[in-house]
C-alpha cells in the first residue's frame, strides 16, 4: 500500500507537532522546572500553558471565520487577507492579555523614565 501523495507532507507535519507537544515540551518543562525552579513557579507555569492553549484554537476560530468573508484571490487577496488576520488575531490577543500587557507596559514606562543620557 502506498500513501497518496497529498497526504505524505500532512503525515510529516502531524507527526513533527505530535512529537513536540507529547516529548519535547513536557521532557524540556521537566528538567527546567526540577533544576531551577520551585513547585510553585512549575504550577504557575502549567496554568499559563493550559490558558495559552485554551485561548489559542478560539483564537485559530475566529481569525479563520474573519478571513473566510474575503472573497479576493491572488495577490490583493494574500495581503487584504493577511491584514485581516493579523488585526483580528491582534486585537485578540491583546484583550486576552490586556493585563499582561499593562504590567508590560508599565514597567518599561518606569524604566524609560530612570535612564540618563
Amino acid at each position: 500500500y502506498t500513501v497518496p501523495e497529498e497526504y505524505k507532507l500532512d503525515s510529516v507535519i502531524i507527526s513533527t507537532l505530535a512529537g513536540f507537544v507529547l516529548i519535547q515540551i513536557p521532557w524540556e518543562t521537566h528538567v527546567v522546572f526540577t533544576a531551577f525552579f520551585n513547585g510553585e513557579q512549575a504550577r504557575r507555569y502549567w496554568r499559563q500553558q493550559w490558558f495559552f492553549a485554551a485561548v489559542a484554537p478560539v483564537l485559530c476560530l475566529v481569525t479563520w471565520f474573519a478571513v473566510g468573508f474575503i472573497t479576493l484571490d491572488r495577490i490583493p487577496g494574500l495581503i487584504v487577507k493577511g491584514s485581516v488576520a493579523a488585526a483580528v488575531s491582534g486585537g485578540f490577543m491583546i484583550a486576552a492579555f490586556r493585563k499582561d500587557l499593562l504590567a508590560l507596559v508599565k514597567r518599561l514606562k518606569s524604566k524609560g523614565g530612570n535612564s540618563h543620557v
